[in-house]
């Protein structure tokens, strides 16, 4: 017979603690798992915001108009 088939039939079964032990480290992953897919979501939409923000700073920015030479000769003579 193979291993896998014995394995398969023959399980051993659990004690209480181990099973309380078991259902807690599921309970724990689930909440855990939950709270790193809440924090990954809100990474997102913060880096998402914040490019929107500074790709409208962008838009809006206008450049100051450049001091030519000519203003500065004017002046002197």
């Amino acid at each position: 017979m193979d291993d896998s088939a014995v394995g398969g039939v023959f399980t051993p079964k659990l004690t209480k603690m181990e099973t309380k032990a078991e259902i807690s480290a599921r309970v724990a992953r689930e909440i855990s798992d939950t709270e790193v897919g809440r924090r990954n979501a809100k990474t997102a939409r913060l880096r998402q915001a914040r490019l929107e923000m500074e790709a409208e700073l962008n838009a809006n920015l206008t450049l100051p108009k450049p001091r030519g030479a000519k203003a500065s000769m004017k002046a002197a003579t």
